[in-house]
């Protein structure tokens, strides 16, 4: 059986302070650490052969610090940086809320029908994480792979796997690894629990 892991990117200050980051550097904290130390304990029992992340931090600081607590390898693959969120980088819900009330209010209410300025569409870059996703599956036939994915990546994600709608995109969102029990065949993958 194939396994893969999703892991949330670890916190950084810019995520406690609510700001989003796709293109800023930004290492993760001390509660960072401290959440990876807690997954390696919780994912000892299945250790991912490879964790993949892209090549940003946080995400590939979140996979060195875990790889190296489960004795395995982390990997830099292209394609898997978070969603960009163009001109709304860096800023803080507040921020956006005075300069783009309405448009913030709709984005937390479904955040596929709002495009923020110079920022990658939702639906693409779900498609292009499991475009990697789905080539990461095939190449782990079963075993168990990990993959890093930052504060948007991860709830597109899991829509996509779980065939939800991104009206839920919020609800899939999580501090914690998931762990999916998958087949994969030439197309895509697929659930088998």
């Amino acid at each position: 059986m194939t396994s893969a892991i999703l892991i949330p990117c670890a916190q950084t200050d810019w995520q406690a302070a609510g700001r989003f980051s796709s293109s800023t550097p930004v290492d993760v904290n001390e509660e960072g650490e401290r959440q990876i130390e807690q997954w390696a304990s919780m994912l000892a029992d299945h250790a991912p052969a490879t964790i993949y992340c892209s090549d940003r931090s946080p995400s590939d600081q979140t996979a060195r610090l875990l790889a190296k607590q489960l004795n395995t390898k982390a990997k830099k693959v292209a394609h898997l940086e978070e969603i960009g969120m163009g001109l709304w980088e860096g800023l803080t819900p507040e921020q956006l809320k005075k300069r783009f009330g309405k448009a913030y209010k709709q984005w937390k209410g479904d955040p596929s029908s709002v495009h923020p300025p110079e920022s990658e569409d939702l639906a693409d870059g779900a498609e292009r994480l499991l475009a990697v996703f789905n080539k990461l599956a095939r190449k782990h036939r079963n075993e168990c792979f990990g993959v890093v994915l930052g504060r948007l990546s991860f709830p597109a994600m899991r829509c996509n796997l779980e065939e939800a709608g991104f009206d839920v995109f919020w609800k899939m969102a999580s501090d914690q690894p998931l762990r999916y029990l998958i087949s994969a065949d030439e197309d895509k993958v697929v659930l088998t629990t």
